[in-house]
């Protein structure tokens, strides 16, 4: 977990705190990224900063199991993602990053218009980004930024996506749409298919 002034381990049984990093930011609002060795949380407020955690330590690690901490290329709301060594992310501001993971160097950065609250998703090798405005981004999850869409629903969006299987769920302002290749699973005025609207997710 995350939070005011460090990130910390616990037990999930006993909740007994397992180890612990103390950090200088007191809001985090993203979720943490991990994959099989580490976890990787990043905060804004008041100051901003990175920290990729191996995960296997006791008590106090700061010393010891911090393998990377920064104060740059920091997200805010939108929650980061691990994929094939690979930490992607996407600022509140919009710029999409991709980070190694073990040592925390920058792979790529590319600017996606608009701002940002929800998080990135990933399926299969594609990362989707949807904007504020509605707008989603998908680019390769991969060691160069290769943008294969850009699809735009035309209505404010801050939710992050959900997939299920090979359906993909928006949340709009207004509206909440099931993308698929199959027929439209709409069936109430509230449920529509981006195919309605002309619109396609690859």
């Amino acid at each position: 977990m995350n939070g005011a002034g460090s990130v910390s381990s616990y037990d999930p049984v006993t909740g007994e705190r397992l180890w612990f990093v103390n950090h200088k930011t007191e809001v985090a609002a993203c979720t943490m990224a991990f994959d099989d060795a580490r976890v990787y949380a990043s905060g804004n407020v008041p100051e901003k900063e990175w920290l990729c955690i191996r995960a296997d330590g006791e008590g106090d690690v700061a010393d010891s199991h911090v393998e990377w901490r920064t104060d740059k290329r920091v997200t805010y709301v939108p929650s980061p993602l691990v994929h094939q060594g690979r930490l992607f992310f996407v600022t509140d501001g919009g710029m999409a990053f991709c980070v190694d993971a073990e040592s925390g160097e920058e792979v790529w950065k590319h600017r996606l218009p608009g701002s940002f609250i929800a998080s990135p998703v990933l399926a299969g090798n594609n990362i989707y980004a949807t904007a504020e405005n509605g707008t989603t981004f998908v680019f390769t999850a991969g060691p160069k930024f290769d943008e294969q869409a850009r699809n735009d629903l035309g209505e404010a969006c801050y939710a992050t996506p959900a997939i299920s299987g090979d359906q993909f769920y928006v949340r709009t302002a207004k509206h909440l749409y099931c993308i698929a290749d199959d027929e439209p699973y709409a069936s109430t005025p509230t449920a529509q298919t981006a195919q309605s609207r002309g619109n396609s997710i690859k």
